[in-house]
């Protein structure tokens, strides 16, 4: 053993790395494997063991290492009650906060600004902050701006036990899905300590390529030579063998025991060997109360005080809790130091399991008077509702209007900070002290907004307790409406709502709340009342001029009715177009996401398909700008996927769906953004005629009964449908739209424009029953016609022309491509075309068939739809056509030129790079792009995807 090895002889801070070698090399090996790449893929570095093994000291080595490689140490400590969400990572990076350029929330999670009272927010903006994954994104946007001002960051976090889980979640995925980040977590945790922070140590120590570093006790030679550095003499082997058997060969237990030894005189012989059991009792945590008693009462109220405040003791604080004057308080952390009981530069103990022994002492009516007073001690030094609500948690419940209200700021910086859970903690310890009778209302609807994330079945209850209590009415009804909603509880949601109407006293309160009650209402599948509503909101907004937010979102909603009735598609867009002469936005504290959906809805649905796919792409930006990244997004990204898909950019819509299902993976199963991803990802893959990656999809995500009992575009029951179809279980079909003809009559949405049962139902009866077929053809035609959108007529045309047949069906059939051929649907183009080209070949039209057909696969091919594209090639050659080009899926729509330089852009060239390799202007490179991004539906990002032909070096 080097003096390297052990370090300085007279150090006891590092006395303990004796016997650490092997450690140590791998510290150092880790550290210059981090220091010479560090976007490579590190860490975590786990130091794991038992109390007392040496864990500190040999972070102390890591942080010594670190900044002589260059690299910068940033330190965290966890210590019991500090569980609070993100409390570590505000340990790393608060100290360098004021230097950096940090958005709103960025702020607000590092404590820099204050939070609002819950109570007092609108409910839209209360549950943006929610999303545990916006977060969490602001979390690794701080770590990146500390390491552009220091570079290479290692991360250090000592007494990782009790450490908040949050911080760790987000180190574990910042670690796991960022490994080129220039960042090493090293951790120190006990092994043999509870808390809640187990499972996101597991799953950190889990990672590929974590390091861990289990801790040993001493060897025996080690223990001796220990103790010859501390006592100053040799031992005799009596001696080492009773101190290590004493210590049991812990770091720790044998500096303490030897420091204590030597301070009472004790040499290492054999005969003052049995004098080492009472210090290492005292070491290990035994002997500690009895040596404070020995030592007195002031000392041992130091002692408490001590240990019920933690890292915030100072000795001002620790005086003022023991009950001291400042003269005394320092006189009696002098005579702690003196016995070894406090590290020698600050009011701490020298070792956690003392804190621990000391602290499981007191008490537990004392102990919570403690907490109690240190909790108004802390808030008055400054340190703010966080820290008095940690003492507050521990202190038992005595009617303080002023713990309530700290309480209640502290659940706001929780949730804020997208930890729910915690809020809720902290709101129902508030409930307990108990409030006042004028806060028990704010208190219950609080606690509604807090577990609405979570929990809406708890959220509702706590609402409808703030109902009772009758404050704060409307913002209750409304969070309470959509609580009832995402449980399935439509009726009650929409009924309540109706009350709430009649019952509110201020006309703009009255609107606000009627027209939530139509927004719940047209979501009902199986709205008993449906006829009602519709004459109701129609005589409502008949008087309304659209002046006023209120008056706008019933004009929208008036607009939504129309189109799911089939109203003429005049009434629709003038309703709609009244209700957004102001730009609604998609973030407001009025629910105006719902309306920005239904607006691009009713555009989309009334054939202005280029109108919606810019309101959602406004929609879209204003949530990524705002972080709302869960399921608003989610959502907004399948219709937007939707849109794709009918104007035959069948590539890109999948990518948009797959991206809406990956985002929704994390909500809960019954989202309802959630469905909508996953009946979009599955039309989007039927559509490209993927259907057995759209029936594996559906059996691994139980797409099947029972659905929501809400409305879900599009429709479940009718995608399901049109995959039984697909892999020819048609009377699964009929089943499946039977059931949806019952739900969507009831409600009087019959436009088949926007759930398609009425032409798949009359599709899939063809095979049964002809003449049942041709009647709910017949009906599903007259409706289309009587809405008047020429893409909507068109496709249920097909699906009528197919139902029908022979020379009936043919001329449905004709007169759908002509409909359709002057719209934006070209996926609709595309399969309407097959099918008329297939009827005429069978009609024996083969030379209008072969023409028919081209148009049909270069069409498809356009689109994206490969399937389909193969099956006209396949029927035009049953025509006598002669067709042996391949199907390139997205690119047959493309010049030859227009192939090289969409390759030449997926290569990574730039535009001036392209024109000088083709030779050609700058300004006609400009202009095939245009037309590549418009015929594939792609960006420059998204071109390298595509398969482009080689053209050879450039």
């Amino acid at each position: 053993m080097t003096a390297d090895d052990a370090g300085p002889r007279d150090s006891a801070a590092q006395t303990p790395l004796l016997d650490r070698r092997a450690e140590q090399r791998t510290i150092r090996k880790t550290l210059r494997a981090f220091a010479a790449d560090p976007s490579a893929r590190h860490g975590p570095l786990l130091l794991e063991g038992s109390s007392g093994m040496g864990k500190t000291t040999l972070l102390d080595v890591v942080r010594r290492q670190a900044r002589q490689l260059g690299l910068t140490p940033l330190d965290a400590v966890g210590f019991p009650h500090s569980d609070r969400a993100y409390l570590m990572a505000r340990q790393w990076f608060l100290p360098d906060a004021r230097t950096l350029e940090l958005r709103p929330l960025e702020r607000r999670l590092l404590g820099l600004e204050p939070q609002e009272r819950l109570v007092d927010r609108g409910v839209n903006s209360v549950l943006a902050p929610l999303e545990r994954s916006v977060v969490l994104d602001a979390w690794d946007g701080i770590a990146a701006g500390v390491e552009q001002l220091h570079g290479p960051l290692v991360l250090l976090l000592d007494d990782a036990h009790w450490a908040d889980p949050y911080t760790l979640d987000w180190l574990h995925r910042l670690i796991r899905q960022q490994p080129g980040r220039p960042l090493l977590a090293v951790l120190a945790r006990r092994t043999e300590e509870p808390s809640r922070s187990h499972r996101p140590l597991t799953e950190l120590a889990g990672l590929p390529a974590a390091v861990r570093m289990p801790l040993r006790p001493l060897e025996f030679s080690a223990v001796r030579t220990l103790a010859e550095a501390l006592l100053r003499e040799p031992p005799d082997t009596a001696f080492s063998s009773t101190l290590y058997r004493a210590t049991g060969g812990v770091p720790f237990n044998v500096v303490d025991t030897c420091r204590r030894a030597a301070a009472d005189g004790v040499r290492p012989v054999a005969r003052d060997a049995p004098l080492i059991g009472d210090h290492a009792r005292t070491a290990i945590g035994q002997g500690l109360l009895p040596l404070l008693d020995r030592l007195g009462a002031v000392h041992l109220r130091t002692a408490r005080a001590l240990a019920v405040l933690g890292p915030h003791a100072t000795p001002a604080l620790v005086g003022r809790l023991a009950g001291l004057t400042p003269d005394r308080a320092a006189a009696s952390l002098d005579r702690l130091r003196d016995a070894l009981l406090l590290a020698p530069d600050q009011p701490a103990f020298v070792h956690p399991p003392f804190a621990d022994a000391v602290y499981g002492a007191i008490p537990q009516g004392l102990r919570g008077r403690l907490h109690a007073r240190a909790a108004v001690l802390l808030a008055d030094a400054g340190l703010g509702p966080e820290v008095a609500a940690v003492h507050l948690l521990a202190a038992p419940p005595d009617g303080s209007t002023w713990a309530v209200e700290q309480l209640r700021e502290a659940a706001a910086q929780s949730l804020a900070a997208g930890a729910p859970e915690d809020a809720d903690r902290l709101l129902a310890r508030a409930q307990a002290e108990p409030p006042p009778p004028e806060l028990r209302g704010d208190l219950h609807y609080e606690r509604g907004v807090a577990t609405y994330p979570v929990d809406t079945r708890r959220s509702a209850a706590h609402l409808q307790a703030a109902l009772a209590d009758g404050r704060p009415r409307e913002a209750a009804v409304r969070l309470l409406a959509k609580a009832l909603a995402h449980e399935d509880r439509l009726p009650q949601a929409v009924r309540m709502l109706q009350r709430e109407s009649e019952r509110a006293t201020r006309p703009d309160s009255r609107l606000r709340l009627l027209a939530e009650g139509f927004l719940w209402s047209a979501y009902w599948e199986d709205e008993p009342d449906a006829a009602r509503q519709h004459r109701l909101l129609g005589t409502i907004t008949d008087r309304l001029t659209g002046d006023t937010a209120e008056h706008r979102r019933l004009l929208v909603l008036r607009a939504w009715y129309a189109t799911l009735r089939g109203d003429p598609v005049g009434v629709a867009l003038r309703a709609v177009r009244l209700g957004t002469r102001v730009r609604p936005g998609w973030t407001g504290d009025k629910g105006d996401f719902d309306c920005g959906v239904l607006t691009a809805l009713v555009y989309f649905y009334c054939g202005q398909v280029r109108s919606a796919e810019r309101i959602l792409d406004e929609g879209i930006a204003e949530l990524r700008a705002r972080r709302w990244c869960g399921g608003h997004l989610a959502l907004a990204l399948a219709l937007r996927a939707m849109v794709l898909l009918r104007t035959g950019r069948l590539a890109a819509a999948q990518g948009e769906s797959e991206r809406a299902l990956r985002i929704a993976e994390g909500l809960r199963p019954m989202s309802h953004a959630r469905w909508y991803a996953l009946s979009t990802a599955l039309s989007v893959l039927l559509a490209r005629g993927k259907s057995a990656e759209a029936a594996d999809l559906s059996e691994r995500e139980r797409f099947t009964e029972p659905f929501p009992a809400t409305v879900v575009l599009p429709a479940p029951r009718c995608v399901l449908a049109e995959l039984r179809i697909e892999q020819g279980r048609t009377a699964e079909a009929v089943e499946l739209l039977t059931a949806a003809e019952q739900r969507q009559r009831a409600r009087l949405a019959v436009n088949p424009a926007v759930c398609p049962w009425q032409p798949l139902l009359a599709q899939a009866l063809a095979e049964f029953d002809r003449p049942a077929a041709q009647e709910k053809a017949e009906e599903a035609v007259r409706r289309a016609r009587a809405f008047g959108v020429p893409a909507a007529t068109g496709e249920t045309l097909v699906r009528a022309g197919l139902a029908y047949g022979g020379e009936e069906g043919l001329r449905l059939l004709a007169e759908a491509a002509e409909l359709l051929g002057g719209t934006a649907d070209t996926y609709g183009q595309a399969r309407t075309l097959t099918e008329y080209g297939d009827a005429l070949r069978r009609a024996g039209r083969k030379e209008e068939a072969r023409d028919t057909l081209w148009r049909a696969r270069a069409t498809a091919c356009r689109a994206g739809a490969e399937k389909l594209a193969e099956r006209a090639r396949a029927a035009r050659r049953l025509a006598g056509g002669r067709d042996r080009t391949p199907i390139v899926p997205g690119l047959e729509g493309l010049t030859g030129r227009q192939c090289e330089v969409g390759a030449l852009a997926a290569a990574g060239l730039t535009n001036r790079e392209i024109a000088r390799v083709l030779v050609i202007s700058l300004h006609t490179v400009s202009a095939h792009l245009r037309q590549i991004y418009a015929t594939l539906g792609v960006t420059r990002e998204t071109l390298r995807g595509l398969p482009w032909p080689d053209i050879g070096p450039t």
